[in-house]
């Protein structure tokens, strides 16, 4: 028997996703202005919504507070789990390490070529704003560059997460959950 060399994702959750991109990128542009919290939060929740309908590779959000999130991917073939625990966080300190592991859970192989990591949102524990804005996240793109055997895992890492340099107080961001997206790029 042939290898599947097609999609193996519904032509309906392709659309969908690709709805999502869309309407990311709307929302995107309106929640740049710090006054437009509501398009923010639209802006997650539509961000939520692609990582649960979509095809399966995108793992759910981790908070970059704790190490040893684990999320499995939407077709329950890849567990990500983050192993870095990045506390500290502060205007003028280093940025801190990502790593993670990823295991293959299913019996099929899965080529993965990287894991991706961007900021989902923030919780700020008080009042004031800090936002996904008062972050950046240094090389994104964790190479893997690996097929994973049913059971098999890899480790990843390389990107790190730290303050962007602004004049705006940051005193707000004290204390406050940064929330991760991984997401795995096949190969």
């Amino acid at each position: 028997m042939l290898p599947a060399t097609g999609l193996d994702t519904p032509l309906a959750v392709v659309l969908g996703v690709a709805l999502c991109c869309v309407l990311l990128g709307v929302l995107g542009t309106a929640a740049r202005s710090r006054h437009r919290r509501g398009a923010l939060g639209a802006l997650v929740l539509v961000l939520a919504l692609v990582v649960t309908v979509g095809p399966g590779l995108a793992a759910a959000p981790a908070q970059a507070a704790d190490a040893g999130c684990v999320q499995e991917g939407a077709d329950g073939r890849l567990t990500v789990t983050q192993t870095s625990t990045m506390d500290g966080l502060a205007p003028g300190v280093a940025p801190a390490a990502i790593a993670g592991l990823l295991v293959n859970v299913s019996t099929d192989a899965t080529v993965v070529a990287a894991v991706d990591v961007e900021i989902l949102s923030v919780v700020p524990t008080g009042a004031g704003a800090c936002d996904a804005e008062d972050y950046t996240v240094l090389d994104p793109r964790m190479r893997v560059d690996q097929t994973l055997q049913g059971g098999a895992s890899a480790t990843f890492e390389g990107a790190s997460i730290g303050f962007r340099s602004t004049a705006e107080n940051q005193d707000a961001c004290q204390g406050a959950t940064v929330r991760l997206l991984y997401t795995v790029v096949p190969g």
